[in-house]
């Protein structure tokens, strides 16, 4: 009876043996088929968008799983079963490495990353929960140091900002593609953007500011089409804006600032019609602004300040911007009037167009942007009618003009700055001022004010720097000056004061 059990016992795993070994070769059947036509496809496309480096891999990874099948299929039970636990013990140790790169952990974060948890429970990684294969890596903020990991698997998010990593960053990078976001920023990395980012067709995110990354945006970039959001500012890129990011349809978010970038910037960029942020701050631009940038009517931010542009603004910039929330360009060398079609960017919060060359007048209608929050228009060539009907206003920057009036009564309770300084401004300073108390910075040094300091000057609670020197103000300074508590700057030199029983 016993024999015939174990006679019986051996046919049902035979069986069971010869099952999987079928089911197995379906399946690499179907991933060889599989495999080879992605050396196809990448074959016919063109080289530019697919790296050769790419085509060697998806070779290598055939090779490797023919392989494969032939150790699982052509051995007994016993070596199947080892090459399985071996498998498992490679999928762990790929990820240990990950941690080995990792020289400093502040925080102990990576404790729970030991071969006793499984990977799928270790803090940062998250899994397919029916495949249990890892899905995405976010370490973001941990103050972790170290190098990236060459040995990485194919994840869709890929989170390592806010941390210092260093060295370069791995071409193997190139090879996921399932991911669709990558964020390496706010790290010490070098060298240059990998070009074979192109491998990763999925990525809708890739964030690498913050670095010391040098180097040309290369064209492989623009093969990314489902790309929408790229942000490099804050590195030592040079070159131009390329015009090639024309290419980039669903990019949304376009930023880099605070780089070495020459040249103007392409029409092409116009081609983006779901672009809304568009930061070019702090770089070597030239030239002047795109006309059909001001038909880009998606645009909820123009920044470019601390560039060399030229040239006017269009009369009718404003009409096509009607969801323009911030406007910054100031310290470059644009010239001409304030277009008359900025009271139509009806959302703005934010205009910055200080120390250029604009002359003329503030259009008057400025009042009508009741959400504007900051004006600043220093150092202009600006003239009068400056500060009308802008009571509304939180922040206002109206120095280095030429403003020759007095300062209106209309400005409201909610200016927390005030700063109309090296103007020529006249009159005396409004008793109505006492009604500001949310005021933090007065500035009205260098203009023509005349008569004393009233005692309102002691409402300003808030207020940490008050500047009324050079004037011809007389008087006593008041006493009521001493409940501003928090002032921290104080010059009224250059006046006709007196302490009196201050």
């Amino acid at each position: 009876m016993q024999e015939e059990m174990e006679v019986e016992l051996q046919r049902i795993k035979e069986k069971m043996q010869e099952e999987m070994e079928v089911k197995l070769k379906e399946q690499v059947e179907e991933r060889k088929f599989e495999l080879l036509n992605n050396i196809k496809s990448a074959s016919t496309k063109s080289q530019s968008c697919i790296p050769r480096v790419m085509t060697q891999d998806l070779q290598e990874e055939v090779v490797i799983e023919f392989f494969s099948f032939d150790l699982l299929v052509n051995n007994d039970y016993y070596y199947k079963q080892k090459f399985e636990n071996n498998y498992k013990d490679i999928n762990v140790d790929s990820q240990s490495v990950e941690r080995e790169s990792i020289s400093t952990d502040p925080y102990g974060i990576l404790l729970s990353w030991n071969s006793s948890t499984h990977f799928c429970n270790w803090y940062g990684i998250t899994c397919n929960p029916m495949l249990q294969r890892v899905t995405g890596l976010n370490l973001e903020g941990y103050k972790l140091k170290g190098s990236i990991s060459p040995h990485i698997g194919n994840m869709r998010k890929f989170n390592l900002g806010d941390n210092s990593f260093y060295g370069k960053i791995p071409q193997e990078l190139g090879r996921l593609s399932q991911l669709w976001n990558l964020s390496l920023a706010n790290n010490s990395l070098v060298g240059e953007i990998p070009t074979n980012l192109t491998g990763c067709t999925n990525l809708r995110s890739l964030l690498l500011y913050g670095n010391n990354l040098v180097g040309k945006i290369h064209f492989q970039i623009s093969c990314l089409r489902k790309l929408q959001k790229l942000s490099v500012f804050s590195n030592k890129l040079s070159g131009g804006v390329p015009s090639f990011v024309g290419n980039l349809s669903s990019l949304t978010h376009f930023s880099v600032s605070d780089n070495k970038l020459e040249g103007g910037i392409p029409q092409e960029i116009c081609n983006l019609k779901s672009l809304t942020f568009l930061s070019l701050d702090l770089n070597r631009l030239t030239g002047t602004f795109p006309s059909c940038l001001y038909n880009m009517s998606s645009l909820s931010l123009i920044s470019a300040p601390e560039n060399q542009l030229n040239g006017s603004l269009s009369p009718n910039m404003f009409n096509t911007l009607p969801n323009l929330e911030l406007l910054a360009i100031a310290m470059n060398q644009i010239s001409g009037p304030i277009p008359p079609s900025i009271t139509n960017a009806s959302v703005l919060l934010v205009i910055d167009i200080s120390e250029n060359h604009f002359t003329g007048k503030v259009p008057t209608s400025l009042g009508k942007l009741q959400d504007l929050q900051y004006l600043s228009l220093y150092r202009n060539n600006l003239g009068d009618n400056s500060t009308n009907d802008l009571e509304f206003l939180n922040l206002l920057h109206l120095g280095g003009n030429k403003i020759s009036r007095e300062i209106p009564e209309s400005l409201g309770n909610g200016l927390a700055l005030l700063t109309m300084e090296h103007n020529r401004i006249i009159g005396t300073i409004p008793t109505t001022s006492g009604k500001f108390l949310n005021m933090q910075v007065l500035d009205l040094n260098a203009n023509m004010l005349s008569g004393e300091i009233g005692p309102f000057i002691g409402n300003l609670s808030q207020l940490f720097h008050l500047d009324m020197g050079k004037n011809m103000l007389e008087g006593n300074v008041p006493p009521s000056i001493g409940n501003c508590q928090k002032l921290e700057h104080l010059d009224l030199s250059q006046n006709n004061l007196t302490l009196g029983d201050f």
